[in-house]
This record gives C-alpha cells, structure tokens and sequence, in this order.
C-alpha cells in the first residue's frame, strides 16, 4: 500500500512559490500615496504642529526614540487595565446599580478601541509622515536645490522611506525606529504644551 499525501505536498510547493513581486509593487504604491494625501493633508491644515513634530525629532531625537519605546510598551497594560476596570466596577454595579453596567461596559469599549485606533493611526501614517518631511529637508539641504514646497519635500521623503522599508530586514527596523520616533515626538509635544500652558496659567494667575 502506497500512501501519498497530496495535501501536504501541495502547501509544501505553494510555500516554495515566492510572492508575486507585482503584488508588493503595487502595494507599496497603494501605501506611498496613502501617505502622501494624508501629509498633505496635515501641511494644508494642520502645518505649524506638523513642522513642530519634525523639528521635536531632529533637535531631540533620543528622547523621542526613548519615549516612543516606553509608550509602545505601556500600550499592552493600558490595554489590560481597561478591562481590570470594567471588571471589577462591572461586578459592584451589578450588586449594587446594575443600570449602570450597559453604559460602563460601552465607554470601556469605546475606549480600549480609541486607544488602539489612535495607537494604530499614529505609527502607520503620523509617524512616517513627519520623519518624512525631516528626511526630506534634510536631503533637500544636501542637494542644495532651488526653492521647493514642503508638499515636494514630503514626496520625496516619502519615496525614500517607502524603498528603505521595501528592502527585507532592513524595511522592519526602519519601520520599527520611525514608528518609535513618531510616537515619541508626539508624547514629547503634548508633554511640552502642557507645560506651556501650566506655566502660563500660573503666571496669570500670580498676577
């Protein structure tokens, strides 16, 4: 008795079958534009705060390096701890005001999902557009060009860091340290105006 197993040996010559080059152009693309309209989109509305995360990078960019790593690791017991939370007010309300319940698990919900979304937004477009828009005026100050748009300095930025992170092993760690450094300047912004604004209101109030 022969036995052959023929599902076996087809997975095993499907994972033989390199991916479709054509596939990852293409979405390499898809995503390069997506980053693009989206940094427009931020430099027609938003340009001061956008400029101010690229700037917050290249004078300070350990700390936000730093930063970005503690507030992706603090991600999973923020997470965590949304839930204890639910749990356990979830447990006394239903002894106590299990109206309340409904409404407490909603808000819980909502809130783990806009912690994961915003997560999520601010590492795979915030953070590649803003080292983009450095990169690129750092390598327009090198090539010493005629005067160029910050849309133009953007796209170049970004085609750079779409082929950097096409290239195997070396793509994810660039991936990784722009996504850290995104996020860290993001942290090290809200941290320094909220400073500023205390300082102010202590300042007017001590007047």
């Amino acid at each position: 008795v022969q036995y052959q197993n023929i599902e076996a040996e087809r997975v095993h010559a499907e994972s033989k079958n390199p991916v479709n080059p054509l596939w990852a152009i293409v979405w390499q693309i898809q995503r390069l534009l997506a980053l693009f309209l989206i940094g427009w989109a931020l430099l027609r509305w938003v340009p001061r705060w956008t400029q101010g995360l690229a700037e917050t990078i290249q004078t300070r960019p350990w700390q936000c390096l730093g930063w970005g790593a503690v507030g992706a690791i603090a991600l999973v017991p923020a997470a965590i701890t949304i839930f204890i939370v639910m749990v356990l007010f979830g447990s006394l309300f239903a002894v106590t005001l299990p109206m309340f319940i409904p409404p407490l698990i909603g808000v819980g919900f909502l809130t783990w999902i806009a912690l994961m979304l915003g997560f999520s937004l601010i590492v795979a477009y915030l953070a590649p557009v803003a080292v983009s828009l450095l990169g690129g005026q750092r390598l327009m100050q090198w090539l010493r060009p005629a005067e160029t748009s910050q849309i133009a300095t953007l796209g170049i930025g970004l085609l750079v860091f779409a082929i950097l992170t096409a290239i195997p092993v070396v793509g994810g760690i660039v991936g990784l340290i722009v996504a850290l450094l995104g996020l860290g300047a993001l942290w090290v912004a809200l941290r320094d105006r909220g400073m500023q604004q205390m300082s102010a209101s202590f300042l007017t109030s001590s007047s």
